[in-house]
């Protein structure tokens, strides 16, 4: 089973507009609303793939109890902390005549020291029956810096292995925690490491390093460019196959998602890289974050490109 701890998910609404202006009234063409968040798309395509998933956070309000209730019915078993105030809402407008997204994202209900011991507890709980856990994105407003360092701390406690995927001083203090695997993109990785990260050799050079800190693997992000893994003294660079991009909003949640299932069934690094970047390049080519299929996903598979680096 895998665990996904999202401290601030999201009502994620998608909107179709052709030519879309800042002025004026427009109607879209596509209206979605689905459960959002990092680690939420995460838990949704880990469904899709066929693992069992528990995803816990905060959620609040109306938005929260749609959030609950949209998740369970996908496969996932939600279990999020309740908090005061509604759930956030991020709203994605893409305009397919220009080939464009604008994301505009709520900060979220605001937390306290309270909210944040009982979601400790409850990651607890479940560390008892997960294989793999994985933390995602940002925090509400009340969210302590070392939240992921704490979470990881209690799950090597619990001999599980984490996925960090977040930015900021959530990053920063979570990688001085030395979790299992790391997952940045380039621009994250640029501001922890204070330099900057454009290249797959530049991604190297910065993976290389988090390696040093106790981190076993290191997953660097490129976007459209793909992904840098190192783990020990393999170097992967591992590149997706040409797709039709749609959005690429939630492609790295969903390259984080391709990630814990392989790991989760042992597979080799290789593979690792192989499910990660198919997944991500499955959820550009569809409409909404985390909608890819595993049909999808595993049609991509064999069309990665994995090679070594020097």
């Amino acid at each position: 089973m895998i665990l996904t701890v999202t401290p601030n998910p999201a009502i994620d609404k998608t909107y179709v507009v052709d030519g879309f202006s800042l002025r004026g009234i427009r109607t879209p063409r596509v209206t979605m609303t689905t459960p959002g968040g990092k680690g939420v798309n995460v838990a949704r395509v880990c469904a899709i793939l066929g693992c069992p998933v528990v995803a816990t956070g905060f959620v609040g309000g109306h938005n929260g109890r749609f959030l609950t209730q949209e998740l369970e019915r996908t496969g996932v078993l939600p279990d999020f902390v309740p908090v005061g105030g509604e759930t956030r809402v991020c709203v994605e407008i893409v305009d397919p005549d220009r080939g464009v997204q604008t994301k505009i994202n709520e900060p979220g209900p605001h937390i306290g020291s309270g909210d944040v011991a009982h979601l400790e507890a409850k990651v607890t709980g479940w560390l008892g029956r997960a294989q793999f856990a994985v933390l995602s994105g940002g925090g509400p407003p009340g969210t302590p810096p070392d939240l992921y360092s704490r979470l990881v701390h209690r799950a090597r406690q619990a001999g599980v292995r984490v996925m960090l995927d977040a930015a900021g001083a959530l990053l920063r203090e979570g990688v001085a925690a030395a979790p299992f695997m790391v997952k940045p993109n380039a621009e994250e990785l640029a501001s922890l490491a204070g330099v900057p990260v454009c290249t797959p050799e530049d991604a190297a050079s910065a993976a290389r390093a988090l390696l040093q800190s106790g981190i076993a693997i290191a997953a660097v992000s490129l976007g459209a460019d793909g992904v840098v893994v190192a783990q020990g003294t393999s170097l992967l660079y591992a590149q997706p196959p040409p797709v039709e991009v749609v959005s690429t909003v939630g492609s790295g949640d969903c390259m984080a998602a391709g990630f814990a299932l392989a790991l989760t069934r042992g597979l080799p690094l290789h593979a690792v890289a192989r499910w990660g970047v198919a997944a991500g390049a499955a959820n550009a080519s569809a409409l909404g974050p985390g909608l890819c299929t595993r049909a999808e996903i595993e049609d991509l598979l064999p069309q990665v490109k994995v090679t070594r680096l020097a």
